[in-house]
């Protein structure tokens, strides 16, 4: 019920305002809805239950319930993202996710979905200060490293190091490296290469490069067996030359 208000009319005693009997009426309609709304709600302390309030109504109770107000009284139900203002949804499908269109959430499919198995790297060509970008639609992070000229750095050439114009004194070191070729065929210019020293391990002799030709080398124990076994000299050239 509404509230009631006696009219007291428009100035005292000019008979226009409510008569004694109808303000008296009033007043007890009013005490009256309180006194009910009072013991409603002592009847809500002393129960604990929400249901003994007239406008309330609840069916069996679950977990994630909510009382929602239907126009007449609250009734339980589940709260849905469709219940929000902002979001719009129909029934979810596999893999949707909600996706902000400027006004509110909608369902959307497709490459705007990514698991942390779609996740990869790729490194660009190196550029300025370097950089490190995110494609949030494929899920590709690219690393551009920086270049080495942006940081003062400036890479050493044959020149600069004194190797190829100039001899080179390495003190007490010792030079270790591997020279070995497969086939002697495998061998570069001798020209070129006047002087070097390789070793082709399908004969498993070492080699020296002079006036354009690879020449072969023997050991020493190769060397007594030729000895041993020539008859002369002329059959020792032979027996060299044959190697």
């Amino acid at each position: 019920m509404a509230q009631q208000t006696i009219n007291r009319g428009t100035a005292a005693n000019d008979g226009t305002g409510d008569t004694l009997r109808s303000a008296a009426a009033k007043i007890n309609s009013n005490f009256t809805e309180l006194y009910t709304q009072n013991t409603t709600l002592a009847a809500v302390a002393t129960s604990g239950n929400l249901t003994s309030l007239t406008d309330v109504t609840i069916s069996t109770a679950t977990t994630g319930d909510v009382l929602r107000f239907t126009g007449s009284a609250f009734v339980n139900s589940q709260l849905n993202l469709s219940d929000l203002a902002n979001v719009a949804t129909t029934a979810p499908t596999t893999n949707q996710y909600l996706q902000w269109n400027g006004t509110s959430w909608v369902p959307a499919t497709g490459s705007g979905s990514i698991s942390l198995s779609s996740l990869s790297v790729t490194q660009a060509s190196a550029s300025g200060a370097g950089a490190l970008a995110y494609n949030n639609t494929t899920g590709v992070f690219t690393y551009t490293p920086p270049t080495l000229t942006g940081l003062g750095y400036t890479a050493p050439t044959q020149l600069s190091l004194g190797i190829g114009n100039a001899d080179v004194d390495f003190g007490q070191f010792k030079i270790k490296y591997a020279n070995v070729y497969s086939q002697e065929a495998d061998l570069p210019s001798a020209v070129t290469y006047h002087g070097m020293f390789a070793h082709v391990h399908a004969t498993g002799k070492a080699y020296y490069a002079h006036a354009g030709n690879w020449e072969k080398m023997i050991t020493e124990s190769t060397f007594k067996t030729l000895v041993a076994a020539s008859t002369d000299f002329a059959d020792f050239k032979t027996r060299i030359a044959a190697i």
